[in-house]
């Protein structure tokens, strides 16, 4: 990319070089959808009213649409992930082959 490899911009990319650091641990803990998982056991009088739920139906709500509400929640999954690998690469721990 332009923006990182000449102009030095990477601060705002900074997020996509840790995701590519610990790409296969992050790969692995997101195909296994533990973040979902975990958020699931959090749940208000019954199981159908779960975090992930409500916060799907709240976006979904918000952005008056279902398709741009699961994007948007899908997006803040990503964010999560990021912020995980920022996480790994604080700590220096990263996974490779």
């Amino acid at each position: 990319m332009v923006q990182v490899d000449v102009k030095c911009f990477r601060k705002p990319f900074i997020l996509f070089q840790w995701m590519g650091m610990n790409a296969l641990i992050l790969y692995a803990l997101a195909a296994c959808d533990l973040f979902p998982a975990a958020l699931q056991g959090f749940y208000w009088y019954s199981p159908e009213n779960n975090l992930v739920d409500i916060t799907e139906r709240f976006l979904q709500a918000v952005f008056h649409s279902k398709k741009w509400g699961t994007l948007v929640f899908v997006m803040l999954e990503i964010l999560f992930w990021g912020l995980v690998a920022g996480f790994l690469h604080a700590k220096k721990v990263y996974v490779k082959l």
